[in-house]
């Protein structure tokens, strides 16, 4: 699979351009990208669409400082659970530990790390090859981790200094207004640094007894996303099953995949999206009946289906029986296979 990124990493771009006097909408349709794709929820596009978006808007609008204004949109919110997690934190260490550990979950390949000086502490920004290089998306990606950290530390706080790996641009009062510190250019990694005194500063929204709660979500979604190709499908399909919204076309972007390639893959591991989607379906339907007491006719809808009639159809094929009789059946052994 090519190196994928979440799509809320575009967070803000369509007012952004509008604002700027152009036009999204365009704009998105030339990278092969649909309008309709930001509205998805734990949606992935290639990282190398997202940068040459990026780069084309820039050059078009004539703001060659594009990727720091759209960083000013944007803070832990784009990192969904995982910016939870991070503010939930007892510490700034404890939040830049987690930020790099479960970075995966928003981008794949590219990742931060952090080094840890006697006197400072270093946040590396690093991206894949072949967008290491690109302007936009590295300013875009340093630009959030500071507004991140502004999230946990304070809207005043400014890093101590600021590098870049691509040469000096022309917009040298966005980069003072956007991180208030140092910049320089050409340097041998993207990163900023922060005094490490800071590290151990305790994180106001902490909550005793939230954190370990987060991290055990975003650490089942991470090994989710890591798991064996058909794993990750299923998730996919679980997930998106109660919007309805469990299609070729949907599961396939969440995967950064095309709905051919999806189904490709598939006949490679001997079956269809129809009968994997199917098999899904089976499964919850048999934990929601056993384990809860859901109507029928609100499972129906949590499954997808157009109503009640149509599941009862489906799941008398499945079992032979109707779900009633199965739910009367299993609770009465005290279990269900």
């Amino acid at each position: 699979m090519p190196s994928v990124v979440n799509i809320s990493g575009l967070y803000g771009y369509r007012s952004l351009v509008e604002e700027l006097g152009g036009d999204p909408e365009a704009l998105i349709r030339r990278q092969g990208l649909e309008p309709g794709e930001f509205e998805l929820d734990e949606h992935y596009i290639p990282l190398s669409t997202l940068s040459s978006l990026l780069e084309v808007t820039a050059q078009q609008l004539q703001q060659p400082g594009f990727g720091l204004l759209l960083s000013r949109r944007q803070d832990t919110h784009i990192l969904g659970g995982l910016g939870l997690l991070i503010e939930s934190a007892p510490n700034l260490q404890s939040a830049l530990d987690h930020l790099r550990h479960y970075f995966a979950l928003h981008s794949e390949e590219a990742s931060i790390g952090l080094i840890n000086g006697e006197h400072e502490g270093t946040v590396l920004y690093t991206l894949p090859n072949p967008v290491s290089g690109n302007r936009q998306v590295a300013e875009l990606g340093l630009g959030v981790i500071v507004s991140c950290l502004r999230t946990l530390l304070g809207a005043s706080w400014s890093p101590d200094k600021v590098c870049f790996m691509h040469d000096t641009g022309a917009h040298q009062d966005l980069y003072r207004m956007i991180f208030r510190a140092p910049v320089t250019f050409g340097q041998a990694f993207n990163a900023l640094t922060i005094s490490a005194d800071l590290l151990e500063r305790p994180i106001d929204r902490h909550t005793p007894g939230v954190e370990p709660y987060l991290q055990r979500h975003v650490e089942t979604a991470l090994r989710a996303r890591g798991a064996d190709f058909l794993t990750q499908v299923r998730h996919v399909i679980t997930r998106d099953l109660s919007s309805g919204g469990a299609s070729l076309k949907r599961v396939s972007a969440a995967l950064g995949i095309r709905p051919r390639t999806l189904q490709h893959r598939l006949a490679q591991e001997k079956t269809t999206f129809i009968n994997i989607t199917d098999e899904v379906r089976a499964e919850v339907a048999r934990r929601y009946l056993a384990e809860s007491d859901y109507g029928l006719s609100r499972l129906a809808n949590g499954l997808g289906y157009a109503d009640q009639a149509v599941f009862s159809r489906a799941f008398r094929r499945w079992h032979g029986m109707t779900p009633s009789q199965w739910r009367r059946q299993n609770r009465q052994r005290g279990r269900y296979q």
